[in-house]
């Protein structure tokens, strides 16, 4: 039966090719010449074993991750998608036109219990000198302005989209249906991991000021998507406008294929402190908080000469480099107590918090090298 979707939907994007230039897809559906094609489309997928059972009445497709549903019963606006992207998405050859349609075949009908989607983290604070770049399993593009979600008035920030594909647990059932709290957890962890590769390649490979501001989910042909909230981000404290040149983005390639199959499930927490030190804070003293965070989440023992001795464990090379980096951590750890229990800054907080902030870059880069047990602490 799927062949009859398959042809139907076939006919219906060679009509479409054929449509008057006065017309859109929309449109030209809605004409004598195109709704006989319309209507044999959607009976087709009606008639489908598979799809027949998923678009009948008040069913919506639920995705894991995506707050909000999308329904089936009306499949116009899954044709339009179709067209939109076999006719008007550029890139897309008469020849690969049956692939997409299987691929949308696989999405009305949830092949697996999943959907494709693109997931797209809009990160405000940097511009790109060039159209973009391609990472191993994701693209990074320039920023528009319906990235970012802003009050009315005001103006977009500048900023970056890192963007990929991913396959997340689906199904079609009835308004009010919620996957469990573990599943949507288990799809958030997978995509704070990905987000997290790429915040610590920026972070080490430049300078620049990034910070998350929204994540939107697109389902693969419904024609729009589902984001939450965004964060709230400070103002970028830098001069200018960062821009990332040809040489940034080759390290932030290298670095972030340094990082594939790296565990960094629990780096996630050092990299935005680290980011919004060095990004948002302008107080010295803000930024040694931050930094001792840091810290503190990739260490085991959270307080005085047991975090600075596993901590010089990590990044000495010997005995000598060990006791500086003790040394360092106790002036650093002191400033850290004595800003937050008794309000005091530190007459040399600036270059405390630039210790803090070598030490923090540091234990990043080599807790992510350290291979599958990379986050384990190393007192364990």
């Amino acid at each position: 039966m799927r062949s009859d979707a398959t042809q139907a939907l076939v006919d219906l994007c060679e009509g479409a090719a054929r449509r008057s230039a006065t017309d859109t897809p929309d449109s030209w559906m809605m004409r004598a010449d195109g709704s006989q094609l319309h209507q044999s489309a959607i009976d087709a997928l009606h008639a489908d074993p598979e799809i027949g059972p998923n678009v009948c009445r008040d069913q919506f497709l639920h995705v894991a991750g995506v707050p909000a549903g999308s329904g089936l019963e009306l499949l116009d606006p899954w044709l339009r998608g179709l067209l939109h992207r076999v006719l008007i998405k550029p890139g897309l050859e008469r020849a690969e036109w049956k692939a997409e349609i299987g691929r949308f075949l696989d999405v009305l009908g949830i092949r697996k219990g999943t959907v494709p989607c693109t997931v797209r983290s809009a990160l405000a604070g940097v511009a790109l000198s060039d159209t973009g770049f391609e990472l191993d399993d994701g693209v990074v593009r320039p920023a528009i302005d319906t990235d970012f979600h802003v009050p009315i008035g005001e103006a977009a920030p500048v900023g970056i989209v890192f963007e990929y594909r991913v396959l997340l647990p689906a199904l079609a059932g009835p308004v009010g249906f919620s996957f469990s709290d573990e599943i949507v957890a288990k799809v958030e962890t997978a995509h704070q991991t990905r987000l997290t590769r790429f915040l610590l390649a920026v972070a080490l490979a430049t300078e620049a000021p990034i910070q998350e501001q929204l994540v939107m989910k697109a389902i693969d042909f419904a024609g729009g998507g589902s984001g939450r909230l965004p964060e709230e981000v400070g103002p970028i404290a830098t001069p200018h406008r960062y821009i990332l040149d040809q040489s940034a983005v080759d390290r932030i390639c290298d670095c972030y294929a340094a990082l594939a199959d790296k565990s960094l499930d629990l780096l996630g927490v050092a990299t935005r402190r680290f980011l919004l030190a060095r990004t948002e804070r302008v107080r010295p003293a803000d930024q040694i908080v931050d930094y001792a965070i840091a810290l503190e989440s990739m260490t085991s023992k959270h307080y005085g000469d047991k975090q600075g001795k596993e901590l010089a464990n990590l990044l000495a090379r010997d005995t000598a480099e060990r006791k500086i980096i003790e040394s360092e951590h106790e002036s650093f750890r002191a400033a850290r107590e004595i800003i937050v229990h008794d309000g005091v800054i530190p007459p040399d907080a600036k270059g405390l918090a630039q210790t803090g902030r070598d030490l923090v870059r540091r234990a990043l880069w080599l807790r992510s090298q350290m291979g599958s047990d990379g986050n384990r602490h190393l007192d364990e």
